[in-house]
């Protein structure tokens, strides 16, 4: 299983976190978030695989994006319609897609098969106060109960203690976000409980 450490905030942070082998690096660029990261600093961290996460912007602020950043995917975090996702889709069409539902009860997972021809990943994440970095799980019962046809990121409050019920999910995530319980401080991950929980990760 592959793991995406997200809401980096610090270069020199991020990249005591690179030798440890994350699959996936997410850099947060809307100014709504309290982990935004600026491109000039995003471009100091040492990773192939960056991940632009956005919410709610337009496609001229994400082209200007990455005009000035590579980035192996789009993370679509807010309340971007269907054809908004297909319009990004064909201005990108080499950048892997991905859509994020905030997700409390099942009735938030309505919409979702309706995205699957116009991105390449879902993320599940957990509704609560701010679009993502809550620290909160939801039910990931509710994903048993819903089919799934694309490959899925898993998050929302995501800690070794519940990495343990992955193994309760009839379909496994493509891959595991982890965010603010890895810090000590926003923005900054605690090297050590990175560690232990991209090992542990890897493992599953």
């Amino acid at each position: 299983m592959k793991i995406k450490i997200c809401g980096l905030t610090n270069p020199e942070n991020a990249n005591e976190i690179v030798p440890l082998q994350p699959d996936f690096i997410g850099c947060i660029f809307t100014s709504i978030s309290k982990r935004k990261i600026d491109i000039e600093q995003a471009k100091k961290i040492n990773h192939p695989k960056k991940i632009g996460v956005f919410v709610n912007q337009s496609i001229s602020e994400i082209t200007s994006t990455l005009k000035q950043i590579k980035l192996f995917a789009i993370q679509l975090h807010g309340n971007e319609t269907i054809t908004f996702c297909n319009e990004i889709k064909q201005h990108f069409p080499n950048i892997k897609i991905i859509k994020a539902f905030s997700i409390a009860t099942q009735k938030d997972t309505i919409e979702i098969q309706n995205y699957s021809k116009v991105v390449d990943y879902f993320l599940f994440d957990t509704k609560g106060e701010n679009y993502g970095g809550n620290g909160i799980s939801f039910d990931w019962e509710i994903l048993n109960q819903i089919e799934i046809n694309k490959p899925y990121f898993l998050s929302g409050g995501i800690e070794l203690e519940n990495l343990k019920n992955i193994k309760k999910l009839k379909q496994k995530p493509f891959a595991i976000d982890a965010n603010s319980k890895l810090e000590d401080v926003v923005g900054i991950k605690n090297i050590v409980k990175t560690q232990k929980l991209i090992q542990y990760v890897q493992t599953i």
